[in-house]
């Protein structure tokens, strides 16, 4: 089965791993990117891990 998640990824390896029935985790390098429902064909994505943080001040 051949599932098209962005033209971003066009010739990059995405990983993806089983974590419930029809459930896959999406990731990309070291980044999960969100969670792909096999029944109804979409990705719900995990909070942006490419965001800005924030460290305390000491």
């Amino acid at each position: 089965m051949k599932v098209n998640f962005s033209q971003v990824f066009a010739g990059h390896k995405v990983g993806i791993k089983q974590v419930e029935d029809n459930i896959w985790l999406v990731s990309f390098m070291k980044y999960d990117l969100g969670y792909f429902d096999h029944q109804t064909g979409r990705l719900e994505p995990i909070k942006n891990p490419f965001e800005a943080k924030v460290l305390p001040m000491c």
